[in-house]
C-alpha cells in the first residue's frame, strides 16, 4: 500500500469518526479516489495532504515545546508526506 492511499484511509477514517457515521466515512474515500483519478486536482490534493501533514507536524512541535521542535517536525511530516 502506498502512502497515498494510507493517507487516504486515514482521512476517511477520521472524517467517519468524527462524523460518527459511515456514510460520511465512506464518501470521503470515494471522493478522495475520485479526485486522484483527475489529472489536475491529483496534484492539488496530494499538495494540501502534504500541508496538512506539515500542520500536524507543527501542533506536535507545539506540543513538545521545544525551542524550534515545531518547525523541524513540520517540515520533516510536510516531506515524508510528499513522498
Amino acid at each position: 500500500m502506498n502512502l497515498v492511499a494510507l493517507e487516504i484511509t486515514a482521512l476517511a477514517v477520521a472524517v467517519g469518526i468524527g462524523k460518527s457515521s459511515w456514510w460520511w466515512g465512506g464518501g470521503t474515500f470515494i471522493g478522495c479516489a475520485m479526485v486522484l483519478a483527475i489529472p489536475g486536482l491529483n496534484t492539488l490534493f496530494a499538495v494540501a495532504l502534504s500541508a496538512a501533514w506539515a500542520g500536524v507536524g507543527f501542533a506536535i512541535g507545539m506540543a513538545v515545546n521545544q525551542s524550534g521542535a515545531n518547525y523541524v517536525i513540520a517540515a520533516i511530516a510536510g516531506l515524508a508526506s510528499l513522498g
